[in-house]
């Protein structure tokens, strides 16, 4: 089953009967600015960031709770969309979804890292090719511009090569999983795309201005 479909009628499920968006937009009037009043995109917002935040979703105070969105058995849920410098790093056995909740970036214990497409099952879609074994390491989104795996003792087993190649930048760099199933890292200064998944680095950070 497609898992948005199935976040929607577990929400359902625990109302009993359908999700009311309008009364959550009503209680949550940023909400219903963020989505222009989509009925739609409000369930989507509950079920990605409302649960979490511990939203009300209606005049009463209700307040709902529904299990975080699983891809494998002992895999935690590290959120959605991308890791950049603000979000931390991805530690063994985390992942991030994509917003349409159709893929999932997975860092394994043994220092895989591996996008699937989660639609029917676990598909391998992208695998970073790294130099070994990585036990217990982690991801990182760096503020230079560098997406890379380290490992335990901090050393790089695959990076992007994303940096400036002259100069120092220090800011935010976004790595997404796309809905459409690739990687893509952006920079936030000007959104230029630096790298993805299909084609490898496609430019290197600018220095800070």
């Amino acid at each position: 089953m497609n898992a948005v479909i199935a976040r929607t009628a577990e929400l359902n499920q625990q109302v009993g009967g359908l999700f009311d968006a309008e009364a959550y937009m009503d209680v949550n009037p940023d909400v219903r600015d963020a989505v222009n009043g989509d009925a739609t995109l409000a369930t989507m917002h509950y079920i990605r960031h409302g649960n979490s935040e511990n939203r009300v979703v209606d005049q009463q105070g209700t307040k709902l709770a529904i299990g975080k969105p699983e891809a494998a058995p002992g895999i935690s849920f590290f959120g959605y969309g991308a890791l950049s410098p603000s979000t931390g790093d991805l530690k063994s056995d985390q992942m991030i979804l994509s917003n349409n909740e159709q893929y999932a970036l997975i860092f394994h214990r043994d220092g895989r890292l591996i996008l699937y497409n989660i639609a029917n099952g676990l598909v391998p879609v992208w695998e970073a090719n790294r130099k070994g074994n990585t036990d217990d390491g982690f991801v990182a989104m760096q503020g230079d511009g560098n997406f890379v795996i380290y490992d335990d003792d901090r050393d790089a087993e695959f990076h992007t090569k994303t940096y400036p190649s002259k100069g120092r930048a220090s800011r935010e760099f976004r790595l997404e999983v796309m809905d459409q199933g690739y990687l893509r890292i952006i920079d936030t200064l000007n959104n230029q795309e630096l790298w993805n998944s299909r084609n490898g680095r496609l430019a290197r950070a600018v220095p800070n201005p």
